[in-house]
């Protein structure tokens, strides 16, 4: 027997941007779950993201950052001043 999983990602939309600048991106996102800040700081060698106030102990490279971020950046990736 074979089985297809379909996965479904909700890309989400920030309720509100608190800094969009060349070295940081800080908003408000909101899910099911509630709301939470989401913020990427981009450092001299990739960039550090925070999740609710909580530093994600990894540095990441830009293509690293967009795949495993998918739901919080792909509608508004091409806006983040700090990505470009």
């Amino acid at each position: 027997m074979n089985i297809v999983m379909i996965a479904h990602t909700k890309h989400l939309v920030p309720i509100f941007v608190y800094e969009n600048t060349s070295k940081k991106y800080s908003a408000l996102y909101e899910d099911k779950d509630g709301k939470y800040e989401f913020t990427i700081h981009k450092t001299k060698s990739g960039y550090e993201v925070e999740s609710d106030g909580f530093l994600i102990p990894m540095e990441y490279k830009k293509e690293g950052l967009i795949w495993e971020f998918e739901s919080q950046l792909s509608v508004i990736q091409k806006e983040i001043n700090c990505l470009k």
